[in-house]
């Protein structure tokens, strides 16, 4: 139908982006995500508790390994200038303590806080070296004895048999088996869990892409003709395929995992702070330095973002626009003009990547320093500590781990900012989509089925443009066949459109068998019509699938019974799976006049009260029209007809004939009655008979 100008449309994927409506954005997504799915969703965010559970108990056990069972844990504490202390001690020592001499006494270093071991350390309570139990005495080593128990020096133990050595540690290294073994199975359900989480993420992320593509398909069906107009159609494709696909990726890439990063950071910060809060808050001392970086990486990379989704759009354009007219290209000699245009393209494009890059490159680098002088730091706060006794080599070494993990979702922005910044973009488009209003589709009502059409002072115009129907008034009575007639840009189209509801009319009423079509079911409006245009669309599948428009039950004698009363039937047999026969691409295998019957064939499959036909016989030879005249002919029988024709000889014997000029009406009448006027249309039917004249001579 009527092909409008460029427009607007909604935004492009390349324009700017409102960053504060983000959330606002991904609201108006949400309805999507379905009850079940919610059931998932929390499921696997149980999954996410679970193993964030599981990655930071793993530094922690081998903090227990190290510090209870790999160092030696027996400490000396010596009280005898602190008889106060001494006595504190004794009031409130929970742990095991076992009395050497009146004020020494062996513990378990782990039993012992920091604060306390700090304080003995400076007093000099704490004796230096550490102790381990032995199971029998040996005459070269020094052997402190208490309780009828042995201790000594871990430096002395290798004067020990490697036997004897096994029979001491024995206890230590069966629990650091079976530490090994824990470590073993969180890791196995680690491997589990993140299978399952996994595998639910993709279900759900494809369930509501499927659910997102579906609502967001269906509301396109339902959009006027004026957005069509307005926006092309590779955009629109974009929009159900490209665009929905980055919300997916977005969703099990990027925004659930978030939810499990913030419960690491948070466990992770718990658990450093129980172990040692000086240390913790001097790692933490660097988050303003991360803070700061990340502030920036983020401006610059959506503004680099920006840069390559804009050049991006200028080469697919560019692209797209050559290979449609790739014909002209080569008649005029321009493939080389093409080719430097489409090289300053292409060198932009490279450039704006590498922009992206170069802000990508300096951010990582910067976070892996600030890293980098985490763990210096720690290594050397933690190392100085351990030899003041306020830390353990495990808890460093669990430390380490901490700090790796407390880095690693930073690091994720890097990799996953560009997924974000295109959900955002693909979401801002598909709820401008969404926000698009629909079709109007009436107030319900119906007429009863006569094929009435009247047009009473119709006006019309596209958008803000110049009236294209001024004033249209005239009555086609059920079963009458009437032509419209005219030159081009007259407005024949224009008034087929109108009453196809495609586009409204601002003043005057159209009246389709006595109701105004604005009270009209507009579904129900359509059912009663048939379009038979010029130019036939043929859609991929096969001759059934064409007739019957993909039907879901097609009637297969139906088909062929509409085939046959337009002689179609023929040429549909001759083939070698005749009505399953498949059909190429745009119906490329099939003549002009196939096509066209084809189209007659659908027309009388839907069994419409009236039939609107737009140059059905144009730029086919004669035996081909003289077979689709025949075909038009069954295809009118029983039905109010609207014919749009330019060659004026299909359409001598129809009921009545209206002349249009410029958007108005100015000649109405029978063909004989028309050439006697001698107006309009018996100049039209001159310079057609003067037209045939040369051609045949």
């Amino acid at each position: 139908m009527r092909h409008g100008g460029p427009g607007r449309g909604f935004k492009m994927e390349e324009e700017r982006l409102t960053g504060t409506q983000d959330i606002r954005l991904f609201k108006r997504l949400l309805k999507y995500i379905k009850k079940p799915y919610w059931r998932v969703i929390a499921f696997v965010f149980v999954l996410f508790m679970v193993t964030s559970v599981f990655d930071i108990s793993l530094p922690y056990l081998t903090k227990i390994a190290i510090d209870d069972h790999i160092v030696p844990p027996y400490r000396i504490l010596n009280f005898k200038d602190y008889p106060e202390l001494k006595q504190e001690f004794v009031n409130k020592f929970k742990g095991e303590k076992i009395e050497i001499e009146s004020d020494r006494y062996i513990v378990k270093k782990r039993d012992i806080s920091s604060y306390e071991l700090k304080l003995y350390e400076k007093k000099g309570i704490l004796e230096k070296g550490l102790y381990i139990e032995v199971f029998e005495n040996k005459e070269d080593i020094s052997i402190i004895q208490a309780k009828n128990r042995n201790f000594v020096k871990y430096e002395d133990l290798s004067k020990f048999s490697p036997l004897m050595i096994f029979k001491i540690r024995k206890k230590d290294i069966d629990s650091i088996k079976n530490i090994a073994l824990i470590y073993l199975g969180i890791l196995i359900l680690l491997g589990i869990f993140t299978y399952l989480h996994m595998v639910l993420l993709q279900y759900v992320g494809q369930k509501l892409m499927i659910d997102v593509r579906m609502g967001l398909f269906s509301h396109i069906l339902k959009l006027p003709m004026t957005f069509f107009d307005k926006n092309p159609v590779g955009r629109l494709v974009t929009r159900v395929t490209n665009d929905i696909a980055a919300l997916n990726e977005f969703f099990t890439s990027v925004l659930v995992y978030l939810f499990k990063d913030i419960l690491l950071i948070i466990g992770i910060t718990a658990i450093m702070f129980k172990m040692n809060i000086r240390i913790t808050l001097i790692i933490l001392a660097l988050s303003p330095f991360i803070a700061i970086a990340t502030t920036i990486f983020r401006k610059k990379v959506r503004e680099a973002y920006r840069e390559v989704r804009r050049k991006l759009a200028y080469i697919n354009a560019f692209i797209q626009e050559s290979l449609s007219s790739i014909g002209i290209i080569q008649v005029y000699n321009q493939e080389k003009n093409n080719y430097r245009k489409f090289d300053g393209i292409n060198d932009d494009l490279f450039k704006a990547n590498m922009r992206q890059l170069m802000v990508f490159a300096i951010f990582r680098p910067i976070i892996d320093l600030i890293r980098a002088f985490a763990i210096a730091l720690l290594i050397f706060f933690g190392g100085w500590t351990i030899m003041t006794g306020a830390f353990t080599l495990g808890a460093l070494a669990a430390f380490l781990s901490y700090v790796e993990m407390l880095f690693r979702p930073i690091m994720d922005i890097s990799e996953k900012y560009n997924i974000f910044q295109s959900a955002m973009a693909a979401t801002e488009r598909i709820v401008i989509l969404l926000d698009e209003k629909g079709e109007e589709k009436g107030n319900g009502k119906t007429g009863e089925r006569r094929g009435e059409i009247i047009f009473d002072d119709v006006w019309m115009k596209y958008d803000e443009g110049d009236w294209v129907l001024k004033g249209i008034s005239f009555r086609i009575n059920p079963g009458e066949r009437v032509a419209i007639v005219g030159p081009t840009g007259s407005g024949k189209t224009s008034l087929i459109s109108s009453l196809l509801k495609f586009y409204p009319v601002q003043k005057g009423r159209i009246i389709i068998d006595g109701v105004d079509i604005k009270e009209w079911d507009t579904c129900e409006l359509r059912k009663r019509m048939a379009l038979v245009l010029q130019d036939v669309f043929m859609f991929s599948g096969n001759f059934v699938d064409n007739i019957s428009l993909r039907d879901d039950n097609p009637s297969i004698e139906r088909i062929k019974r509409s085939a046959r009363r337009v002689y179609a039937h023929e040429f549909i047999e001759s083939r070698n799976n005749s009505y399953f026969e498949e059909i190429t691409e745009k119906g490329k295998n099939l003549s002009q006049g196939e096509r066209q019957l084809l189209s007659f064939a659908r027309a009388l499959y839907f069994d419409p009260e009236i039939l609107i036909l737009d140059e059905p016989t144009s730029s086919v030879d004669s035996y081909t029209e003289h077979l689709i005249q025949r075909g038009i002919k069954e295809l009118l029988k029983d039905r109010t007809s609207l014919i749009i024709a330019h060659r004026l000889s299909t359409i001598m014997d129809c009921d009545k004939i209206i002349v249009i000029h410029n958007g108005k009406i100015v000649e109405t009448g029978t063909h004989k009655e028309l050439i006697n006027k001698k107006g309009l249309y018996a100049k039209l039917w001159e310079l057609q008979i003067k037209e045939k004249e040369l051609v045949f001579g």
